[in-house]
């Protein structure tokens, strides 16, 4: 594991760690917090990752403990974020989420405080020590003392259930009981510790103590990060990890068009029947996307996940010119939106350093957003006519018969390639398909272009995980710009009828119109 330094939050002073218990040796302050080499984790973090257990120490870079051997581990961590559905609707948040700490060992969140606090006393030789606790720290961390032979005094005050109490002592701790509150039980703590020269566990002045709960937020990022923007990141990690581009496009349509048939065939059989014109429109916005999405992989590979996402965000530019030619009007409040959207893009993608010898993947990236936004065009028409189900599976299905050729210009074959690749290529196969359930039925509902500037959050998703998986980062501009992305996609909110769809009259209609004079061949009497 990298070292770490400790940085005092009063002072300023940083050095490296000298023991369990060190303080600022500037100040005296207990007040300190870990910094790593966040440059040198960074761009190989994801990988490691994908071969991890989901626990506590898959994120050992990122703790303070130097030496593996070290770690004093009961399995904790990995906790299931449970969905509160009653009572976010009580409380007005339907979307609450509830990370349930009592499948820890001890049943308790301090067991995440407990294994970094026992294995840093471990790494710097602490063989006994002192700890106050009003009943969950002493239970934990007597668990993880036990696992790693060190002597515990745990000072616990008259109001612990004894009950509790008599867990603690199971685990072979000396449990000193104190008549008074939390704070006295501190003091005596501190002072018998002091006077026997042993470690003293300081609360949340110990450094392990914020550590460690800084993994609840890690796992909660990995557990409720949106699907719409990890298109982008699963695809540049397939990428990176060696996975050809063609392969990739292929594999992640096929597969996403094979589970979309067997979920309808099984569950949603109702939704499999298409009439003509419906057909000819799907497959023609199948074409369109599985053309666009060809050139979407072949920029990806060539530009940084977020700057690859930023140009691809153009997307609703095109489709407002698309839909005006179509004679469709756009409200004073989405002319608004896009004034503010646009501009921001563009200084997104000059706010930062030149990517010299990428012109061919921003121009790639820039006419794939133009095909998208032309697919959404066609399959809103469509949409009026058709459930987001049936237009969801016939558009798939025809992406896929449209990127299969391709598989010829295949030159890395699937079985020379690395297995870490086919983590990103899994991600990307589901997010396509929830992806584009999720899109059409916002097509539907919403009209196109809200749903393509709704869409712009998936940058902010993008940038967020690019910056955490691979390292990357926006400058000042940037983020300024990202910003103005947010309050652009927010206004929605104040759309006025957003289910009210413009009846076509340009060359929608016209390429519609075409389509509904094919009939299905009519059965012989």
């Amino acid at each position: 594991m990298p070292d770490f330094s400790l940085e005092c939050i009063d002072c300023g002073h940083r050095a490296l760690s000298s023991g369990a218990a060190s303080k600022c040796p500037r100040c005296g302050s207990e007040w300190q917090e870990a910094r790593y080499e966040y440059a040198s984790i960074g761009p190989g973090l994801n990988a490691l990752l994908a071969g991890r257990a989901f626990n506590l120490w898959r994120y050992q870079e990122l703790l303070p403990v130097r030496n593996p051997s070290n770690v004093v581990s009961l399995g904790e961590g990995g906790s299931p974020l449970v969905h509160g559905y009653n009572l976010g609707l009580m409380l007005g948040r339907p979307s609450l989420y509830i990370k349930d700490e009592r499948q820890g060992p001890a049943g308790s969140f301090k067991d995440r405080q407990a294994t970094l606090v026992v294995s840093m006393m471990k790494e710097n030789g602490v063989t006994e020590a002192v700890a106050a606790s009003t009943g969950n720290v002493a239970i934990s961390y007597s668990a993880y003392c036990a696992r790693a032979g060190i002597k515990l005094w745990a000072f616990l005050t008259s109001m612990v259930p004894p009950d509790k109490m008599r867990e603690v002592a199971l685990y072979g701790t000396q449990v000193v009981k104190v008549t008074g509150t939390y704070d006295r039980a501190k003091e005596l703590a501190a002072e018998f510790a002091r006077q026997r020269n042993l470690f003293y566990d300081r609360g949340a002045r110990n450094i392990a103590a914020v550590e460690s709960m800084k993994t609840l937020a890690f796992e909660c990022a990995e557990q409720l990060t949106r699907l719409l923007g990890l298109a982008p990141i699963f695809g540049k990690q397939a990428l990176r990890e060696g996975m050809d581009i063609f392969a990739l496009v292929v594999l992640r349509t096929s597969a996403a068009a094979l589970i979309l048939w067997g979920a309808y065939a099984i569950f949603a059989r109702r939704y499999m029947y298409i009439y003509p014109a419906g057909l000819i429109a799907c497959g023609m916005a199948g074409f369109v996307n599985g053309v666009g999405s060809l050139l979407y992989y072949s920029g990806l590979a060539r530009l940084d996940a977020s700057l690859a996402q930023l140009l691809y965000t153009t997307n609703p530019l095109f489709l407002a010119i698309l839909l005006r030619l179509d004679g469709q009007p756009i409200s004073r409040l989405t002319a608004t939106r896009m004034i503010i959207a646009f501009p921001a893009i563009a200084f997104l993608l000059t706010g930062g350093s030149q990517h010299v010898g990428q012109t061919i993947g921003m121009m790639l990236m820039l006419f794939g957003g133009l095909l998208y936004a032309l697919h959404l065009a066609i399959t809103q028409r469509a949409l009026r006519d058709m459930p987001s189900q049936t237009v969801t599976l016939y558009t798939v299905t025809a992406m896929a018969i449209t990127v299969i050729p391709s598989a010829l210009a295949i030159r890395l074959p699937l079985t020379h390639t690395p297995p870490v690749a086919f983590v990103g290529a899994v991600g990307l196969t589901l997010v396509t398909v929830i992806s584009r359930l999720l899109l059409f039925v916002s097509v539907k509902h919403l009209g196109g272009l809200q749903a393509a500037l709704l869409g712009l959050s998936e940058l902010l998703v993008s940038i967020a995980t690019a910056f955490v998986f691979f390292g990357e980062q926006l400058t000042a501009t940037q983020w300024a710009a990202a910003i103005a992305l947010m309050i652009s996609v927010a206004l929605v909110s104040r759309e006025q009828n957003l289910n009210a769809h413009h009846i076509s009259e340009g060359w929608l209609a016209w390429i519609y119109g075409v389509m509904e004079g094919v009939r299905w061949p009519e059965k012989d009497e």
